[in-house]
């Protein structure tokens, strides 16, 4: 911990706040440290064994794929064991570092075998940095933005140099100069923007003004095509002569949040005059339906 701390940045003043990141690694290597390491630890748990912090060690914000959970209670349906989840002991504590799409599958499938574990050796601090590296690397890559948040997180705990920044989040040096730069200058507020896109509009003075209804809906219909387009081009026509394969293909990609959608294609649906050849008008299920 101390030379975690030796090697802060040198060019951003210390702050008289710490983000809350910072706050729960404080607490969890004060722990740590306090506790006495244990031998014949078990190579694997049941899922309730395992302590979850996704405020800690879940390195992709808001972001998570139902397709990837799915994928993986199949496995497990199947009679397959997936890969090991990393953890960390503390005292009598196992916390989950990286896995948690693995063990969001373990505890929704049927009577799930012990969940594989491995053991992360170094310090809670250390184990974020190994979190971000097994996800920059990881199947379910993570994309730019994400990336560039993990490191901006990273930065505002002011607890690591920005070498273990690049090389842990895979951004450039660079950029990360500049996520160091922009918490300088922003002082306290830095803390308030969880994202680097919402940190750097308020460092450039370019905070976005909210969207009016009209215009929201514009962006929605905009991204909508965008969408469209793509999956156009990655598909042609042939998905969309194969409704009972889109059924079962979006249900497989949206997983638990097909509810949602399935709301929102019946409200497109109606808003359209319900033109899709139905014998009964639209088609779709009266607002009580079950689904």
């Amino acid at each position: 911990m101390r030379q975690l701390q030796d090697n802060t940045m040198n060019d951003i003043t210390t702050a008289p706040l710490q983000s809350e990141l910072a706050e729960a690694l404080e607490h969890l290597n004060a722990q740590h440290e306090a506790s006495v390491p244990a031998n014949d630890l078990p190579n694997a748990l049941p899922h309730a064994s395992i302590k979850s912090m996704p405020e800690v060690f879940y390195t992709r914000g808001k972001d998570w794929s139902e397709y990837h959970v799915g994928l993986h209670c199949k496995t497990l349906q199947a009679g397959f064991e997936l890969e090991p989840v990393l953890v960390i002991q503390i005292a009598d504590a196992t916390i989950l570092v990286d896995g948690h799409h693995r063990l969001e599958a373990y505890k929704r499938v049927k009577d799930a075998p012990p969940l594989p574990v491995r053991y992360f050796p170094g310090t809670p601090s250390e184990a974020l940095l190994e979190a971000v590296r097994c996800n920059a690397q990881a199947s379910i890559q993570m994309d730019n933005s994400q990336r560039q948040t993990c490191a901006w997180r990273l930065v505002l705990t002011r607890l690591y140099s920005k070498r273990d920044i690049v090389r842990a989040s895979g951004v450039s040096q660079g950029q990360v100069g500049n996520m160091r730069v922009a918490a300088r200058e922003l002082g306290e507020a830095a803390l308030d923007k969880p994202t680097w896109f919402e940190a750097q509009k308020a460092w450039k003075g370019k905070s976005r003004p909210e969207m009016t209804d009209d215009q929201r809906q514009l962006w929605v219909q905009q991204q909508a095509e965008r969408g469209a387009e793509g999956m156009r081009q990655k598909f042609g026509m042939w998905l969309a002569k194969r409704p009972e394969i889109a059924a079962q293909a979006l249900a497989l990609y949206f997983g638990r949040n097909l509810p949602e959608v399935y709301r929102e294609l019946r409200d497109h649906l109606a808003e359209e005059d319900c033109n899709f050849g139905s014998p009964d008008g639209c088609g779709i299920e009266e607002e009580g339906a079950d689904f």
